[in-house]
């Protein structure tokens, strides 16, 4: 075994990627609310309230109102169901705003501001509220302290965020719900960034760590928990039918989801913020030796794969993993080391060597992250938002590779036309089935289009699990959205 050249850490911009998803999301309520509501003319303001509706879990309170002349002129007041259009577009909201420390807003108000009528100049804002209790608009929709415990575990707040209201109302309630802990791989972890003299740890060269006589570990089998199930199971497919289709699921799934690292010996400087891994923490990365000499990346699906290869290199040190998006570890790897490429699980029951050509093409393609991760999370807002965002590419699989070429659609079992068009997150979850498909990249707009104009009846974002069948008619309407969106 041997290590990877120390490594310096950099803060991410996690925060940047959050505000632009939340933006992203008024933006899109902002269009919903001038396209769903009837008003005169000359308004200064439009406000659309919300807040979740307690008694109706997956529901929110609506209030729509104006401001004209100085004077708000109250409109529609109700409850708006997940059938709705707006439903999946607060929960896109709440979810890309919410942040441990502060919890999910409470109460969100979509404020739009208007100047230059009869020909008016839009501005949409979003005023949200985190700590106080929303009033009441409906008899009835009081927040309770079994609908405060429920909405807790979807989105935890750590103990300083939890306002004293809604901790004494579970209190009295006994009701008891574990607090939100601050993240160490999170978005807002620091991650390594090369060492500038691009020296090796300690002075030493690569497969110095460990003697080269140093015995493999036995094969271990799986008891704790799985980091990422999906790549286990790909891993064991792979076992079964060692070959290049079964290798590209491996790669599939170690880009759709998260996996470790063994970075026993780091140097970990804590953050101002209770990370972990702070600025001026050195990370020591695990390699193993290949049979034909190559230096390989150690990547594990779970803690104890890794903690058995650590206890067989007797290096002294504490164990410690870091849980990472297999994306970034595949582009550290490229990008900041000088390994040949990956193993998946050395030691596990089955392991699967990714070499760096492979990893490169993989990532060189076009892949949307975004969307292969709320397929994941089983989060149809986000997936929906994704598809839509102007820089969003997917992967359209077609007939063959002529200018001609028709795209896919899945086979039916009844041997009817088919009609449900597929759409690909990354190339690697289209070779995956075929490593001989056809594939074109296509902004993720004009893919959905295209289904559109095609006459699909549906779109099926992946071919492999977790993957999403969308009618054509969402798709009609995702797209009417994102007009509106590009218009403001």
């Amino acid at each position: 075994m041997s290590t990877t050249p120390s490594h310096r850490l950099t803060e991410r911009p996690g925060q940047q990627q959050r505000e632009q998803r939340v933006q992203e999301a008024v933006n899109t309520l902002g269009h919903w609310l001038l396209s769903s509501t009837q008003t005169t003319p000359g308004w200064d303001q439009l406000i659309a309230d919300f807040a979740p509706a307690w008694s109706s879990p997956g529901s929110y309170l609506a209030r729509i109102s104006e401001i004209r002349d100085g004077e708000e002129l109250v409109g529609s007041t109700g409850a708006v169901g997940p059938a709705t259009t707006v439903v999946p577009l607060l929960e896109q909201l709440r979810a890309a705003s919410y942040e441990p420390d502060t919890g999910a807003w409470l109460s969100a108000s979509i404020v739009i501001d208007a100047q230059g009528w009869p020909e008016p100049q839009y501005q949409v804002g979003l005023d949200a509220e985190y700590e106080e209790e929303p009033a009441s608009w409906l008899p009835g929709e009081e927040a309770t302290a079994a609908a405060l415990a429920q909405d807790l575990r979807a989105y935890p707040r750590t103990a300083e965020a939890l306002p004293a209201w809604m901790a004494k109302r579970l209190e009295e309630a006994g009701l008891a719900v574990p607090p939100a802990v601050p993240e160490e791989t999170g978005s807002d972890a620091a991650q390594p960034e090369a060492a500038a003299d691009g020296g090796t740890a300690d002075g030493g060269t690569p497969g110095s760590a460990a003697p080269a006589e140093t015995p493999p570990a036995a094969a271990q089998p799986t008891t704790g928990p799985a980091q990422n199930p999906d790549l286990l199971q790909a891993l064991e497919h792979y076992g079964r039918r060692p070959e290049h289709r079964t290798q590209l699921n491996v790669l599939r799934a170690l880009m759709g989801g998260q996996a470790l690292l063994d970075i026993s010996g780091s140097d970990l400087i804590p953050g101002p913020r209770g990370e972990r891994i702070g600025p001026g923490s050195t990370l020591r990365l695990q390699t193993v030796q290949g049979p034909d000499g190559a230096t390989l990346l150690a990547v594990f699906a779970t803690e104890d794969t890794a903690r058995a290869l650590h206890a067989v290199g007797g290096t002294g040190t504490d164990f410690r993993t870091q849980a990472r998006p297999g994306v970034q570890i595949l582009r550290q790897m490229l990008e900041e080391t000088a390994c040949d490429g990956i193993v998946v699980e050395p030691n596990g029951r089955a392991s699967c060597r990714l070499d760096r050509a492979l990893i490169a093409d993989a990532l060189a393609a076009p892949h949307l992250d975004t969307a292969k991760e709320a397929l994941l999370e089983e989060s149809m807002p986000r997936l929906l938002g994704s598809l839509i965002a102007p820089d969003a590419r997917l992967l359209v699989a077609l007939d063959g590779p002529g200018e001609d070429a028709y795209p896919l659609c899945v086979q039916t079992e009844d041997g009817s036309t088919p009609e449900t068009m597929l759409l690909f997150t990354s190339a690697p979850e289209a070779a995956a089935i075929d490593p001989k498909l056809t594939l074109r990249a296509a902004p993720a707009r004009q893919a959905l289009q295209l289904a559109v104009d095609a006459g699909a009846g549906h779109v099926r974002i992946n071919a492999l699990s977790p993957s999403a069948v969308l009618p054509i008619e969402q798709v009609r309407e995702l797209l009417e959205l994102a007009a509106m969106q590009d218009r403001l």
